[in-house]
């Protein structure tokens, strides 16, 4: 194919697709689209080309990805990746990934996972609203799973771990496993007379 180009484009997000949340988007690229007219398909890996499989990362206008134009051809479509970390401009400094609380503005809904990493199995998300901010690493079927919640209780300002489970919790330990906490309950029922050596 003459025509060919094969390789890894640099590109520009310019429009992010939200009603599906499958993080495609249109991109330009200098000299070729001021913006692509389809959808690039994320790569998803790993895991790619499976079904409810690979990995996803919160997405921006303006952030740089990386196009693969199908059988090099520009006009057949594009799967893309993930550039590197971006440059702030004002400090020329790469300060690493973007906070959590700036990831949600490309979500349709902020009370909605931003899912990092999954497949048919399990997933690890984050919860980054006004009020909720967690971060889970559950099984799909039965939220069988961790929760991280920074901003737990009525205030919202509690810190708390929930680890539930529809059948078992095992804890296994060849030697001491010391449960350390000023309020013990069982069944929400508190231990009392609970002291440093004694219960």
């Amino acid at each position: 194919m003459a025509d060919a180009l094969p390789g890894a484009w640099p590109a520009t997000i310019v429009e992010i697709e939200t009603q599906t949340r499958c993080r495609r988007v249109r991109a330009r690229v200098e000299g070729l689209f001021d913006e692509t007219p389809y959808w690039c398909q994320p790569a998803g890996l790993p895991g790619a080309g499976g079904l409810n499989q690979g990995s996803q990362y919160p997405l921006t206008l303006g952030q740089q990805i990386y196009l693969f134009f199908l059988h090099g051809d520009p006009n057949a479509g594009a799967i893309y990746l993930t550039g590197p970390y971006g440059i702030d401009q004002a400090t020329g400094l790469m300060p690493g990934p973007q906070t959590l609380n700036d990831a949600t503005v490309t979500v349709e809904d902020a009370n909605k996972d931003v899912i990092i990493w999954e497949d048919e199995t399990f997933l690890i998300g984050v919860l980054y609203s006004k009020d909720r901010k967690q971060i889970r690493l559950v099984e799909k079927e039965t939220s069988t799973g961790i929760v991280i919640d920074a901003a737990d209780g009525a205030a919202k300002m509690t810190k708390s771990v929930l680890i539930q489970a529809t059948t078992a919790i095992r804890i296994s330990c060849v030697g001491l496993l010391n449960i350390f906490s000023r309020i013990l309950q069982l069944q929400d029922r508190r231990v009392l007379r609970l002291t440093k050596k004694t219960i």
